[in-house]
């Protein structure tokens, strides 16, 4: 009879955070109780899903900002204030699983105000509790599962949790399936939490986006902010802030503890440029600064007003974590760049999408169809003149049946890579012509010899030149200071034509170096530039491939590969791809501080 009183009691008027930590028992987090004022970009938002006006919800969070311990706090609070069926999509049925009995069950258990709707373990109740669902004792249930299509059926649902929501986005329909099963009833919610994704599902069509960046640009987009302490601007915790002196050992790398000393926040504001100092009472400081300021929304700051009605968003990055130190996102950002300069984006990609919770866009999606031309022209390197801060320079050549296309580059410091000339010759002697006017050393003279290999081996044998094939492979594994870490290329090693020439040959990755290449053009990675002069031909070669899904290999798998279109000519965009492949190459030696000439030499040997 107490617990019927109980239940019958009217409910206080409190936030679902106050709610929350009056209630809501963890059996894992970083207290016993869920308490979001640690963790203060979870206030907002929290609170936000008891406002029944918003129909869509999204928290774009960071790993590690809190958000499966909101959820757990906020399937309880529905179910005790506001019940519905619950519906919680997850990665997998088992990772779900696993959740349920590891986490919420337990939570659930410990819960007062719970206590007199769980069913009981006993009798015709005992089957009420199953390890995906709950049937509580006032009829409503909470079920979990993973983003199978069989558990986006044939339910009624008014609350949709999509947890790792960028997950459920690769798989095409998946959100719109789940969305419907609120069935459009008055307190009907669906809520997104995860870190972001990519910003396409598939590379079939310009127009393919990702179903989660679908809804996400219908949000109002709300970004957790900070207000400096000095000048008392309002700003979004953002990336280009971050600021560190990089100490250097000679042979060892980066100095983390000398680094560490200057990471620092700057405030954006160019009259105050105010610094805080990487330590637990700044970023504390910060993270809670804007939470009551009049120019935000509990810390929030609307960067979309023209979102569609009842469609709200909130973006917080692990800048604005006061429990994660600075210096260990600038570590993995110094990693990710490293990565990038081999051409590798991986690292970058999973910072972006993870530490900084924003949407990845593919390569292939950016805008290739226009080539900016710089304001110098081909005569003006016609005597082997530098660019400025040249590190090397380069020859690429692409060999047909009857003529030879060729493309000469020029690597600057930060990863410039300069076109000095590009076109048509007849004949190899035409190319050395070429090279002795450049001043090119010759091994840096690249020759495709995937078509007619022993006729280009020999030649390169005749002239002291390189040959290269082109591979459709990721990468290549390459012990590097006692490990191994991937590059985009194998060799050089000497290879032998069937009349018994010799020369050196090299692997490159084609579609990673393409990849780096469309990089390069968008201007996230170095910079491609061209003479005002250029042949027109060279822009037509570029724009030649765009990078598709297609099924390939004995095992039929679907895999992304750059591809010609309508078998437009692609020789000087191969040209290209060697010469970033050169730059890379270089990028490598640099920063491991590897002799080129021992390498060399010892693969002579061999």
């Amino acid at each position: 009879m107490k617990r019927r009183v109980d239940g019958l009691k009217p409910r206080p008027k409190q936030t679902i955070t106050e709610w929350c930590f009056d209630n809501v028992n963890l059996s894992q987090g970083l207290t016993p109780r869920l308490d979001a004022s640690i963790t203060p970009h979870m206030i907002g938002p929290l609170n936000w899903a008891s406002d029944h006006r918003i129909k869509e919800l999204h928290w774009l969070w960071s790993p590690g900002g809190g958000k499966t311990t909101a959820i757990e706090g906020l399937t309880q609070w529905r179910m005790a204030n506001s019940p519905s069926n619950i519906l919680v999509i997850g990665q997998k049925d088992d990772t779900a699983e696993r959740w349920m009995e590891t986490r919420l069950l337990p939570s659930i258990k410990k819960n007062p105000m719970l206590k007199h709707l769980l069913p009981s373990q006993s009798g015709t109740d005992r089957h009420k509790i199953r390890k995906t669902t709950v049937i509580f004792n006032h009829g409503f249930y909470l079920e979990a599962g993973g983003n199978a299509e069989s558990n986006l059926q044939e339910k009624s649902m008014p609350l949709v949790i999509f947890d790792e929501a960028w997950k459920t986005s690769e798989k095409p329909g998946r959100i719109q399936q789940g969305k419907q099963r609120t069935h459009d009833k008055w307190n009907a919610m669906v809520l997104f939490a995860g870190q972001a994704g990519e910003t396409h599902h598939s590379v079939e069509s310009d127009d393919a986006l990702c179903d989660l960046f679908r809804e996400w640009r219908k949000t109002d987009q709300r970004t957790f902010c900070f207000e400096c302490q000095e000048c008392h601007t309002v700003q979004p915790f953002k990336w280009d802030q971050m600021k560190w002196d990089k100490v250097e050992i000679p042979g060892y790398g980066i100095d983390w503890t000398k680094t560490g000393e200057t990471v620092r926040m700057t405030c954006c504001n160019p009259d105050c440029n105010t610094e805080y100092q990487d330590n637990i009472k700044n970023r504390r400081i910060l993270a809670e600064s804007a939470l009551n300021n009049p120019a935000t929304i509990d810390g929030y700051m609307v960067m979309n007003p023209n979102a569609e009605k009842g469609y709200v968003g909130a973006h917080a990055n692990a800048m604005s974590y006061w429990r994660i130190p600075w210096v260990k996102l600038v570590q993995q950002f110094e990693e990710a760049m490293e990565a990038k300069y081999r051409g590798d984006l991986t690292l970058l990609q999973v910072f972006v999408m993870q530490r900084l919770a924003e949407f990845w866009t593919p390569v292939a999606y950016e805008n290739n169809t226009e080539l900016t031309v710089s304001d110098y022209k081909t005569s003006d390197f016609d005597n082997g003149e530098l660019i400025d801060n040249e590190e090397c320079r380069s020859l690429a050549v692409d060999v047909q049946q009857n003529d030879l296309w060729f493309t000469v580059g020029a690597m600057g410091a930060g990863g410039v890579l300069q076109i000095l000339n590009c076109g048509q010759a007849l004949t190899f002697d035409e190319i050395d012509k070429l090279r002795a006017k450049y001043k090119i050393n010759p091994k840096y003279v690249l020759v495709d010899s995937k078509y007619r290999q022993n006729y280009v081996i020999q030649k390169c044998a005749e002239y002291g030149w390189t040959a290269y094939r082109g591979v459709f492979r990721d990468s290549y594994d390459m012990v590097i200071r006692g490990s191994k870490t991937k590059v985009l290329y194998d060799g050089p090693v000497p290879v032998q034509s069937g009349s018994g020439a010799r020369a050196n040959a090299i692997n490159l990755c084609v579609n990673p170096l393409k990849d780096a290449l469309a990089e390069m053009r968008a201007g996230r990675m170095g910079k491609l530039m061209i003479p005002s002069d250029i042949d027109p031909q060279y822009k037509k070669h570029l724009n030649a491939e765009v990078k598709r899904k297609v099924v390939a290999g004995r095992d039929k798998k679907e895999v992304e590969m750059w591809i010609r279109i309508n078998k437009r000519p692609n020789h000087m965009l191969d040209n290209t791809m060697a010469l970033v492949g050169i730059m890379v190459i270089r990028q490598i030696l640099k920063v491991y501080e590897i002799n080129e000439e021992a390498i060399e030499i010892k693969q002579d040997e061999e």
